[in-house]
Order: structure tokens, then C-alpha cells, then sequence
């Protein structure tokens, strides 16, 4: 699914992994105005964000 697609507060990962580490999980945080990107904050680092394209291909079918 793209990452417009999800709401606030989703987890997803980047890649298909079955079992993700908690490193590699990412709860969505909305959109962002200013840079025009979708923003994902990282689950075991809250100070840790990362900008993405509306075009990002995430996945949320995975065991957590």
C-alpha cells in the first residue's frame, strides 16, 4: 500500500519483512506542509523521524 493510504498512528515497515525488529517499524505521523512529505517516526526512537514521498511503497502485514 502507499503511504498516503495510512492513518495516524499505523505501523509499517519499508521492506516486507514477516517479523520486523522494533529498529525497523515505523508509526505514521501524518503529513507535513512545509516539506510537502509524509512523515514516519521510528517505534523505539521517538526523536528519530524519517520524510517520505507520497509514492513510498510501505507494508503493514507483519507480526509485532
Amino acid at each position: 500500500m502507499k503511504i498516503q493510504e495510512l492513518k495516524k498512528g499505523d505501523y509499517f515497515t519499508i521492506k516486507p519483512i514477516a517479523e520486523p525488529k522494533e529498529s525497523q517499524v515505523f508509526v505514521y505521523d501524518g503529513y507535513c506542509r512545509l516539506d510537502k512529505k509524509y512523515v514516519g517516526i521510528r517505534f523505539n526512537d521517538i526523536c528519530s523521524c524519517r520524510e517520505f514521498k507520497k509514492d513510498t511503497e510501505v507494508y503493514t502485514d507483519f507480526i509485532f
